[in-house]
Protein backbone atom coordinates (compact mmCIF):
# COMPACT_ATOMS: atom_id res chain seq x y z
CA UNK A 1 0.00 0.00 0.00
CA UNK A 2 2.78 2.41 0.87
CA UNK A 3 4.59 1.81 -2.38
CA UNK A 4 1.59 2.95 -4.40
CA UNK A 5 1.39 6.16 -2.39
CA UNK A 6 5.07 6.89 -3.08
CA UNK A 7 4.58 6.17 -6.75
CA UNK A 8 1.73 8.66 -6.91
CA UNK A 9 3.86 11.30 -5.21
CA UNK A 10 6.75 10.69 -7.61
CA UNK A 11 4.46 10.86 -10.63
CA UNK A 12 2.98 14.12 -9.34
CA UNK A 13 6.46 15.62 -8.86
CA UNK A 14 7.55 14.59 -12.36
CA UNK A 15 4.38 16.06 -13.90
CA UNK A 16 4.89 19.34 -12.03
CA UNK A 17 8.47 19.58 -13.27
CA UNK A 18 7.43 18.85 -16.87
CA UNK A 19 4.65 21.44 -16.67
CA UNK A 20 7.03 24.02 -15.20
CA UNK A 21 9.54 23.48 -18.03
CA UNK A 22 6.80 23.73 -20.64
CA UNK A 23 5.45 26.98 -19.17
CA UNK A 24 8.95 28.43 -18.96
CA UNK A 25 9.56 27.71 -22.64
CA UNK A 26 6.27 29.41 -23.56
CA UNK A 27 6.94 32.45 -21.37
CA UNK A 28 10.42 32.74 -22.82
CA UNK A 29 8.91 33.93 -26.12
CA UNK A 30 5.69 35.34 -24.65
CA UNK A 31 7.32 38.77 -24.59
CA UNK A 32 6.02 39.31 -28.10
CA UNK A 33 2.28 39.63 -28.62
CA UNK A 34 2.14 38.43 -32.22
CA UNK A 35 4.30 36.86 -34.91
CA UNK A 36 5.13 40.17 -36.60
CA UNK A 37 6.77 41.37 -33.40
CA UNK A 38 8.77 38.16 -33.20
CA UNK A 39 9.89 38.51 -36.85
CA UNK A 40 11.19 42.03 -36.16
CA UNK A 41 13.07 40.76 -33.12
CA UNK A 42 14.69 38.00 -35.21
CA UNK A 43 15.75 40.43 -37.95
CA UNK A 44 17.58 42.56 -35.38
CA UNK A 45 20.00 39.72 -34.60
CA UNK A 46 20.64 38.29 -38.07
CA UNK A 47 24.17 39.66 -38.25
CA UNK A 48 24.93 39.72 -34.51
CA UNK A 49 26.37 37.19 -32.12
CA UNK A 50 24.58 35.91 -29.05
CA UNK A 51 25.06 38.35 -26.18
CA UNK A 52 25.50 41.43 -28.39
CA UNK A 53 23.30 44.47 -27.94
CA UNK A 54 20.55 44.94 -30.52
CA UNK A 55 17.59 47.18 -31.24
CA UNK A 56 14.52 47.23 -33.46
CA UNK A 57 11.44 49.37 -34.13
CA UNK A 58 8.13 48.13 -32.79
CA UNK A 59 5.00 50.22 -33.22
CA UNK A 60 7.05 53.40 -33.66
CA UNK A 61 9.00 52.69 -30.48
CA UNK A 62 12.68 51.74 -30.38
CA UNK A 63 13.23 48.56 -28.40
CA UNK A 64 16.73 47.72 -27.18
CA UNK A 65 17.84 44.36 -25.90
CA UNK A 66 20.38 41.57 -26.16
CA UNK A 67 20.57 38.79 -28.75
CA UNK A 68 19.58 35.54 -27.04
CA UNK A 69 18.86 31.99 -28.12
CA UNK A 70 15.30 30.75 -27.69
CA UNK A 71 13.51 27.53 -28.56
CA UNK A 72 15.01 25.37 -31.33
CA UNK A 73 18.20 27.45 -31.53
CA UNK A 74 16.58 30.59 -32.95
CA UNK A 75 18.20 33.90 -32.05
CA UNK A 76 16.09 36.96 -31.23
CA UNK A 77 16.61 40.41 -29.78
CA UNK A 78 15.15 39.94 -26.29
CA UNK A 79 14.19 43.28 -24.72
CA UNK A 80 15.03 44.27 -21.19
CA UNK A 81 12.19 43.65 -18.69
CA UNK A 82 11.77 47.41 -18.20
CA UNK A 83 10.81 47.80 -21.89
CA UNK A 84 8.08 45.15 -21.89
CA UNK A 85 4.58 46.65 -21.88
Amino acid sequence: MRLKKRQKILIAIVLIIILALFLFSILNIATFHNLDDLKEARKACLSSNIGNKCSFELKEEKIEGICKTIKFGKVICKPAPSQIN
